[in-house]
């Protein structure tokens, strides 16, 4: 629904406290599970066909930019079950409690899992859900530490997710028209050309090591082409500053649009074209 992103979460986005107490971002480097109250969650992979699509389809949906504040003060996981599973779930076939019992099995690799509910509540505010994987009981609070652990594992962040913006999410598809039809497969068959491997020589990558990588394979790319071009003077920026970033140069995200803003600055008629709200 929000879109496919895979990139790396350096820069802006930073990690609540509660849940750097215990995260290991060596692990997500590695491939390793994040584990939180002896439970592992492994990250996905390239070739986890099933668990991706779930993944987008349950872990992509902003809460904060909804003008409603019951949902606002709400939880993420009271948010998914009862807002956006009573707005969608007829769309998906089936509902969000299965889906998400059914990702929750494939990240944790256990089988018992299930969503306990109170047996009487007359408010939205009465009604505690509790996520219950093997033994393991988990209360909603917990569950947003678990988001957490599972966008940052998978390339993302809770407020990547945060800031998503309709109509500055319209303008940024409008600004990367270009590679709107490009889809998984064509980034994955693009990654192995570069490297001259095979698929199944790269299907145990994580989808943060293939961003990872894939990221720095471009850059690095890019520097091989068109340094020599810079250096010898035929191109060059209007302030003399470096144009082409070095292969190892750090790769910084500023936010979900950082991307459009500069464009928009020197482009004022862009901005006119879209009513952008808060």
């Amino acid at each position: 629904m929000w879109g496919r992103e895979l990139f790396s979460v350096i820069g802006r986005y930073r990690m609540r406290d509660i849940t750097k107490k215990f995260y290991n971002t060596g692990n997500d480097l590695f491939g390793y599970p994040q584990v939180y109250k002896d439970v592992k969650f492994y990250p996905l992979k390239i070739m986890d066909t099933e668990g991706k699509h779930l993944y987008y389809r349950i872990f992509q949906y902003p809460k904060e930019y909804i003008p409603d504040k019951a949902i606002i003060k709400s939880s993420y996981l009271k948010y998914l079950l009862v807002y956006i599973n009573s707005q969608l779930s007829k769309g998906l076939g089936e509902s969000l409690e299965k889906l998400l019992i059914k990702f929750l099995k494939i990240v944790t690799k256990v089988d018992d899992i299930q969503l306990l509910y109170p047996e009487k509540v007359s408010t939205l505010e009465e009604l505690i859900i509790t996520v219950k994987i093997g033994n393991v009981k988990f209360n909603e609070g917990d569950f947003e530490i678990i988001r957490e652990i599972i966008l940052n594992q998978n390339g993302l962040s809770v407020e990547y997710v945060e800031e998503f913006n309709p109509e500055l999410e319209e303008l940024l598809s409008f600004m990367n028209r270009k590679f709107d039809n490009l889809s998984f497969e064509d980034e994955v068959i693009t990654f192995c050309s570069m490297l001259g491997k095979t698929i199944q020589e790269i299907e145990d990558y994580t989808l943060y090591q293939f961003s990872k990588h894939f990221e720095r394979l471009i850059l690095l790319h890019t520097h091989t082409i068109y340094s020599p071009l810079e250096i010898s003077g035929q191109i060059k920026s209007k302030d003399g500053s470096e144009i082409i970033k070095h292969y190892l140069s750090p790769v910084l995200k500023n936010g979900r649009y950082s991307s459009i803003m500069s464009s928009m600055d020197d482009h004022p008629e862009l901005k006119d074209g879209f009513k952008l709200t808060k």
